[in-house]
């Protein structure tokens, strides 16, 4: 089906986003780059349905820094050896890349199969693993595609069809009841358990991870319940909202918010430039990972100063977001608020 042009470098023209148009133009590249190694073995991976980027690969806020946070999708039915054979061989063309390959832990990295995905039995389920509701949910939240990008549409479809169960047989005006309340539980139960996660590492900390969750995470849930918003009062909710889904977060808000009130658009976008800044530049990601809390009884006042400016910017980020998006009771509906509050 037909996508939107990319709306990227418009919201960002100016000079109001320098920090931000270098990230789109490296990801840009990146980006080309991945897809060429792939669809170059495209007869070694006859298995794999899809292959996807999330984080900052896919929101086109990449950098040096940056991890690549790939989504293996496995044709239905292909044996597990042969799966192993195809994520390895996967994971060592993303190697030459020059970004760092996913953490051995989450969902990144690994093969899963789409009728997992798309298992009915599962519909209201609390047990589910996280490996396999993070994966649904991350291919509405922020990804791009790799490799064969006619499936990754094409299963992105799926999983709203698969969210919007009975919809049909419901009358037009009906909410996205089911994701809404998905959206909305993961994004409390990460909030919930970034907040007392105290590890430290050489490249991670309570303050860096608190950071992106106040920023880029923010964002990206953001970007999802706005275009849910949107696409509320829709008749056909299901191909509006399919036909934007390859907008990043900071697309999906700004082609709403900058309309609807460019001052209010102009202020985050700034701040989000600002944060995106800071975090690329490496001695003040340092001091971000060093500082900060390193358990519970250091929650009270154990904090960098970087990691204060970063709070300080990031509350213009969270303001203006939440601002935005209550002010549009009267296009979005009073259904939508109380199914997204209450």
């Amino acid at each position: 089906m037909d996508r939107p042009t990319r709306a990227l470098p418009n919201l960002l023209q100016g000079g109001v986003a320098p920090h931000l148009r270098a990230a789109e133009t490296f990801s840009t590249e990146v980006l080309a780059r991945l897809r060429d190694t792939l669809t170059g073995h495209m007869e070694q991976l006859d298995g794999i349905e899809t292959i996807a980027v999330a984080g900052s690969l896919a929101r086109f806020e990449a950098s040096p820094l940056s991890d690549i946070d790939c989504l293996i999708i496995v044709r239905d039915g292909c044996p597990p050896s042969e799966t192993e054979k195809q994520r390895a061989l996967i994971i060592s063309l993303l190697a030459a890349s020059e970004l760092k390959l996913p953490k051995s832990t989450g969902i990144f990295g690994r093969a899963i199969a789409p009728a997992t995905l798309l298992d009915r039995s599962a519909l209201g389920s609390l047990d589910e693993t996280p490996a396999i509701f993070g994966t649904r949910i991350q291919f509405l939240l922020d990804v791009q595609p790799l490799f064969r990008n006619d499936r990754c549409a094409s299963l992105q479809n799926d999983i709203l069809h698969w969210y919007g169960s009975g919809f049909q047989q419901r009358r037009a005006g009906a909410s996205w009841t089911h994701l809404i309340n998905d959206v909305m539980r993961y994004v409390h139960s990460y909030a919930v358990w970034q907040q007392y996660k105290f590890e430290r590492s050489d490249d991670d900390s309570w303050q860096l991870r608190q950071a992106k969750l106040r920023s880029s995470r923010m964002m990206t849930f953001a970007g999802l319940i706005v275009l849910l918003g949107q696409s509320n009062r829709l008749a056909d909710k299901q191909h509006w909202l399919l036909g934007r889904l390859s907008d990043t977060p900071l697309e999906r808000v700004g082609r709403v918010m900058s309309l609807a009130d460019a001052d209010a658009w102009q202020r985050l976008l700034s701040a989000y430039d600002r944060i995106h800044g800071r975090m690329q530049d490496e001695q003040f990601r340092t001091a971000l990972i060093v500082g900060g809390p390193g358990q519970l009884a250091d929650l009270v006042n154990e904090y960098s100063p970087e990691f204060e400016e970063i709070r300080s910017l990031s509350d213009v980020v969270l303001d203006e977001l939440s601002t935005f998006i209550l002010a549009r009771q009267e296009e979005w509906g009073t259904r939508f608020y109380s199914r997204l509050l209450l």
